[in-house]
Parts: C-alpha cells; sequence; structure tokens
C-alpha cells in the first residue's frame, strides 16, 4: 500500500518542479502549551496529578502560479508528560510530526483538480482520547496517505465533485493492527438562491484489517442536507442520511461473520443526522448550537457510533482578546465491543492578542465519562503562548 503513496510523493515533487519561477511564500507559527490536570488520561483510578509541556512548530509554503497553487504544511512537536499521572501512560515523550503536500489546479474557468499527499505520526493515546474518551493503547501510528479529486461547476447553481484517497496506517507498539484504507466521495451541490445551499454525497470506503483472518469491510455512507441563511443574524443547517456497512474474513479457513464492534453480526445499518443553528447575538457575540448522530471509524479503524448535543458561545471583548465557552454532551456506542459510553465535556476558554504576531491563551476544562466500568473525571488547566511568522513574503 505504500507503493502508491511513494509514488505520488515522487510524482508531486516532479510537479512542484513547474512551480520553480512561481511567486513563493513561506509563513510558520511557534508554540510553547502547559497544562496540568488532575486525571489527564480520564481513568477511573487516577495515580495522580499530570502535567504537559508541549513545544511545536509549522511551516506552510505555497507557490503560486496563474492556474496553480502549491503547498506544502509541515508540522513538528515535542510533548512530555510528568507528575504522578504521568504513570497512566506508556508514551511519556514523543515528537509527532508530518508534513502535506497539495496542488490545486484550475484547468478552465469551471474546472477545478488537486492532487495530494501526506505522512502524519500522531500520538495513539492522544487520538484516542479524544475520539472515545478513553485511552487503552500507546505508541505512535503512521499514516500514509495520496488523493486526487476533481470538481466541476455545471452552471452557476450546481457543482459536482469526486475525490479519492488511499492510505495505509502502521503501529509502533506491539499488539495493534496495521490496516489499509480506500475511500471515494461523489457529491452534488445546488444553490437556490446566496442564501440556500442543497448538498448531496455518496460515501463508499472499502478497509482491509491485516489481523489474522485478513478483514475487509465494506462501508456506505449516502447524505443530503440543506444550509440556509434565514436573517443575516440567524443560520442553520441539517442533513438526514444512512449508513450501511459490512465485514467479512478472506483468510484460509476463516469462517462465520466477523464483528464490526458496533454491529457484531459483522454487517448493519444506522440513521446518521445532523441540525444546527448559529445565530449573532450582536456584534461582538455569536452563539451556536447543534445534533447530530454519525457513525465513524476511530484511529484503530473500528466504527464508533455517536449522538451528540453540543453549544457554545464566544464573545470578543475587544480588538485584542475573546472569551468562549463550549460544552457538549455524547453517548458513544463504542468499537471493539466496548459498550455503551456517557461523555461531556465542557470549557473556558480566554485568548489575548500580545502583539500582531504574539498571542497567549487560557482554557479550563471539564471532562466526565460514564460507562460500565465507573466513572471518570477530570479537570485540566491550559496555558498556550504561540507566534506566528513570515519568513518569505
Amino acid at each position: 500500500m505504500r507503493t502508491p503513496v511513494y509514488a505520488g510523493l515522487l510524482f508531486l515533487g516532479f510537479a512542484a518542479s513547474a512551480a520553480y519561477a512561481a511567486k513563493i511564500s513561506i509563513t510558520g507559527n511557534v508554540s510553547q502549551t502547559v497544562s496540568g490536570s488532575d486525571n489527564f488520561f480520564l481513568n477511573n483510578h487516577p495515580a495522580g496529578p499530570t502535567y504537559d509541556s508541549i513545544t511545536a512548530l509549522a511551516l506552510h509554503f505555497l507557490a503560486r502560479t496563474p492556474v496553480t497553487e502549491y503547498h506544502l504544511d509541515t508540522n513538528i512537536s515535542y510533548f512530555t508528560y510528568f507528575g504522578q499521572g504521568a504513570s497512566d501512560t506508556n508514551t511519556k515523550t514523543g515528537a509527532p510530526m508530518g508534513a502535506n503536500f497539495n496542488v490545486n489546479h484550475r484547468s478552465d474557468p469551471l474546472t477545478r483538480w488537486n492532487f495530494g499527499t501526506s505522512w502524519q505520526r500522531v500520538d495513539v493515546a492522544g487520538t484516542q482520547l479524544a475520539e472515545t474518551g478513553q485511552a487503552t493503547v500507546s505508541g505512535f501510528s503512521d499514516t500514509y496517505t495520496a488523493r486526487a479529486g476533481v470538481s466541476h461547476d455545471l452552471n452557476a447553481r450546481d457543482t459536482v465533485s469526486l475525490q479519492s484517497s488511499a492510505s495505509t496506517v502502521s503501529f509502533s507498539a506491539p499488539g495493534q493492527t496495521p490496516y489499509s484504507d480506500v475511500n471515494t466521495t461523489a457529491a452534488w451541490v445546488h444553490r437556490f438562491g446566496p442564501l440556500i445551499r442543497w448538498n448531496n454525497s455518496l460515501y463508499f470506503d472499502y478497509f482491509a484489517d491485516q489481523d489474522v483472518g485478513k478483514t475487509k469491510r465494506l462501508f456506505w455512507r449516502a447524505t443530503s442536507g440543506l444550509e440556509v441563511r434565514l436573517t443575516p443574524r440567524l443560520s442553520t443547517h441539517g442533513s438526514v442520511g444512512w449508513i450501511f456497512a459490512n465485514s467479512y474474513a478472506t483468510a484460509s479457513g476463516a469462517v462465520g461473520p466477523v464483528s464490526l464492534g458496533l454491529f457484531p453480526t459483522g454487517a448493519g445499518n444506522s440513521p446518521v443526522w445532523d441540525l444546527g443553528l448559529s445565530y449573532d447575538l450582536t456584534k461582538t457575540t455569536s452563539a451556536a448550537v447543534s445534533v447530530s448522530q454519525a457513525v465513524t471509524p476511530t484511529i484503530l479503524g473500528d466504527l464508533q457510533k455517536s449522538t451528540a448535543v453540543q453549544g457554545g458561545i464566544t464573545h470578543r471583548v475587544n480588538s485584542r482578546s475573546s472569551v468562549s465557552f463550549t460544552s457538549q454532551y455524547s453517548r458513544l456506542i463504542g468499537a471493539q465491543n466496548a459498550g455503551t459510553s456517557d461523555l461531556f465535556t465542557a470549557g473556558l476558554s480566554y485568548s489575548y492578542s500580545l502583539t500582531k504576531e504574539l498571542r497567549a491563551a487560557a482554557s479550563y476544562t471539564f471532562i466526565t465519562r460514564h460507562d460500565s466500568t465507573g466513572t471518570a473525571r477530570s479537570n485540566t488547566v491550559l496555558l498556550s503562548l504561540s507566534r506566528q511568522f513570515t519568513a518569505l513574503p
């Protein structure tokens, strides 16, 4: 699976040479974040408080010609956990990093093409914690992806598009199964006017696990929805759809259905939907609320169903500072037959621009998770300082 990814990297490398005479700019961001939590990994019985330090650097390269843009985004960070609670994870230090190269080309006024490839290394425990509210694994994952797509304006109101990608995922820690994934999305957008958009999409995903049974999974999702600006201050969006999934083992001698976690019999279907409202209360204050039900894969490749209610309010204090409050409740029907868990998150954050390039932020987050094993709670305080810079205008 990595062969086409490396081939894509080579091809895009040659394509980038065409941008040699283009206008080039280089920008970046460097940041330092520190946090402290009484239960960072949301364990039922935490070992004690955990402190986290993250130093990060991101660089963005852009080369532009009249019809083509070449983007290269790179990132690297270093994290370390310390304190009594650091014993709750096996990965106490690490350096997540990645690179994403993308070419956007307009072949004519109505048609746009994109080609890209990327590599990303992430902390599996941190990613799983954000997705499911619990961290049961450790180590890092490496994801290699190649993608291509095209969109075409049929007329002033209708746009059709097709986007495909292929990726392979491997893990550094033992006991985690590598897998490959290929997916395609076909979409059609119709504009009834400047205030109403009708979005339709059909998504297909082929998943191949490198487990003993050589498990394969087919996943379909069809959705249709509207985006409507009801007034200059009030807008809404909503969609409805259905997903279908089935799995099977291809290894010699494998028999019987393969559990999908969410669908123990190896096949199933479910409605998916979302509905949201956003409202500008004043020129400086906005609020948003949404409800949704979705079925998505986790970093380990398993399917997870989530039903969520979330909301938030943001207030711009002045030209330099803003404050926001967010809250979300989710019911998760877990991957790997993990059962049902309830996850509640509430957070308050404040940001302040010290200068045009330098920004500071502080936040407090409360999280609680309840499942068949009991209840876990955490309180986390985070402080960050980031600076944007332009290396080449």
